[in-house]
């Protein structure tokens, strides 16, 4: 009970601020928290809420899905060959440069709207810190193992299997959670201004209507998932890579 009482307090600080600026601004502008979750009730009793969210939910997966496995394809490459890591460091960078903006805005030009928008900006978005993570996991490796499968010849499929994927495995859960995290915001940016469906459309058509109570209930929404995601599994990646960590130490101290 200790240890959920400073969330508890955070949550009654947030609703006791929200009431305040709601009095303050007034409902038309602001409304509370009872006729936000009130409205947000009615919602979650409409077939289209839950498809919103599935929609929404699988934009982020196959985006990630995409992202993860194009930076463990080419992030083991890269970290296995100084050549083609020399080779990509300034596509990976270019990536990495862009905001979120142009991507967006260069699909909406070439593609459009639809769930080309907020998968490919997503992709964007998670590949270049992905494919660093993927990379610097493989270059970690200790290279007597390495080695030694060498000297034995050891296939390399078992190697790949058996080495070379699991000393990345903490980098990579390592850079997915933080991936999870960043991913809802990006792909309901995306939908925002790129899609006519999904919690981020459903905001954009609120706020062009000034429907407040509508935008403040998908906005709850939003975060609520935001939270569930951090304390799912998010939260249950890191502990894997910190037992995973703290096993090989121990392997190794052995």
């Amino acid at each position: 009970m200790h240890k959920s009482l400073p969330r508890l307090c955070a949550l009654f600080v947030l609703l006791a601020g929200w009431t305040l600026a709601s009095q303050l601004a007034g409902e038309l502008l602001v409304p509370g928290p009872l006729t936000v979750f009130q409205h947000l009730t009615a919602l979650s009793v409409l077939p289209d809420f839950w498809e919103t969210l599935l929609i929404t939910a699988w934009r982020l997966a196959l985006g990630l899905g995409l992202a993860t496995g194009a930076a463990l394809l080419l992030g083991l490459a890269a970290g296995a060959s100084p050549h083609i890591l020399r080779f990509s460091s300034p596509f990976i960078s270019t990536i990495q440069s862009c905001p979120p903006v142009v991507w967006l805005t260069l699909l909406m030009v070439w593609a459009g709207t639809g769930t080309i928008i907020p998968v490919g900006v997503l992709f964007a978005a998670l590949f270049p810190p992905l494919f660093i993570t993927v990379t610097q996991g493989r270059l970690s490796l200790d290279r007597r193992l390495l080695a030694m499968a060498k000297v034995y010849a050891i296939p390399k499929h078992r190697q790949l299997v058996q080495l070379i994927i699991p000393g990345t495995f903490p980098h990579l859960v390592s850079g997915l959670s933080h991936a999870l995290t960043a991913g809802w915001k990006a792909v309901a940016v995306a939908e925002f201004l790129g899609a006519g469906t999904g919690i981020g459309a459903k905001m954009f058509w609120a706020y062009r209507m000034l429907d407040m109570e509508e935008l403040f209930a998908w906005t709850l929404v939003l975060i609520f998932l935001g939270a569930c995601v951090e304390l799912g599994p998010v939260s249950q990646l890191r502990s894997w890579a910190q037992k995973y960590t703290s096993r090989t130490r121990d392997q190794h101290n052995d």
